[in-house]
């Protein structure tokens, strides 16, 4: 009996991977559909990216370095959160418009489909309009590896891939939380669009050129010091504070997970307990 039921456990995951697979197909597949919104979309970031490079390019054509920082140390910063943001909204962009969902009546239908909600919401739509600008972005973060003198270091490029990968799951999991928040504040994406657009965009900078408050807002509030001035920090070896958080790195990373997670789940619960 218990093998039994071990084989149609295997047989029920398979089962729902094949789905998965399936819709993540289909999302490709329509998104081909529409080439000239991808294009469109794609030069529009590419545009964005271009005029952010440009000012930080603008701004060291008058100085040699701000707050100890120079150049392609800024632009190491710069390449390392950005990426990350591309990264994580690749993947996950949609997942903060469950409040959506729920004001027009149709998150009900997810919950009732072969696959988790939140697995839908990830697979239902790659926002392709990250693609062309992650690479660009990826490109730029390893031009600075180079200008900075630590690509010399072999063991420097996997520590990064981490970084980044790291960097990408706790904005993967703000997402979630904001979405977990949208059960019960239903207009909260406004708050998601601060902090996805301009807010964000404080953190291609080194945070040490702002004051303390808003440094120490970004480490402990909204946690961008994690996947800007931290990895940064750590592979200059600029000493200080934010060199020395890049050890909690894990730690913040499970938090906002496990935030995430429960958050999400208190939300569907209620959800359903309701029947609304």
């Amino acid at each position: 009996m218990s093998d039994e039921v071990k084989a149609a456990g295997t047989a029920r995951r398979r089962s729902r991977m094949g789905l998965i697979g399936a819709f993540i197909a289909q999302a490709f597949k329509a998104k081909m559909d529409y080439r000239a919104d991808f294009w469109t979309g794609n030069l529009f970031m590419a545009f964005m990216m271009a005029s952010q490079i440009l000012f930080i390019f603008l701004v060291f054509g008058q100085v040699h370095e701000v707050r100890g920082w120079t150049l392609w140390q800024v632009m190491l910063v710069y390449g390392v959160s950005s990426s990350t943001m591309a990264l994580a909204q690749l993947v996950s962009h949609h997942v903060a418009e469950v409040g959506e969902h729920i004001r027009g009546g149709t998150f009900d239908s997810l919950l009732i489909r072969p696959i988790p909600p939140l697995v839908h919401l990830f697979i239902r739509e790659v926002n392709d309009h990250w693609l062309v600008t992650l690479v660009g972005r990826l490109g730029i973060t390893a031009l600075a590896f180079v200008n900075c003198g630590v690509a010399d270091v072999w063991w420097n490029w996997p520590v990064l891939v981490g970084f980044l990968a790291a960097g990408s799951a706790i904005i993967v999991a703000i997402n979630v939380v904001f979405a977990g928040l949208s059960f019960r504040v239903l207009q909260v994406e406004t708050l998601y669009w601060f902090f996805i657009g301009e807010f964000y965009n404080l953190s291609y900078y080194p945070l040490t050129i702002y004051g303390g408050w808003i440094q120490g807002l970004l480490t402990w509030v909204f946690p961008l010091a994690w996947v800007s001035i931290v990895p940064a920090s750590w592979f200059l070896q600029k000493g200080g504070a934010f060199q020395m958080l890049a050890w909690w790195l894990p730690a913040v990373l499970v938090f906002f997970v496990a935030l995430a997670w429960v958050l999400w789940r208190t939300g569907i619960r209620r959800y359903e307990s309701t029947g609304s």
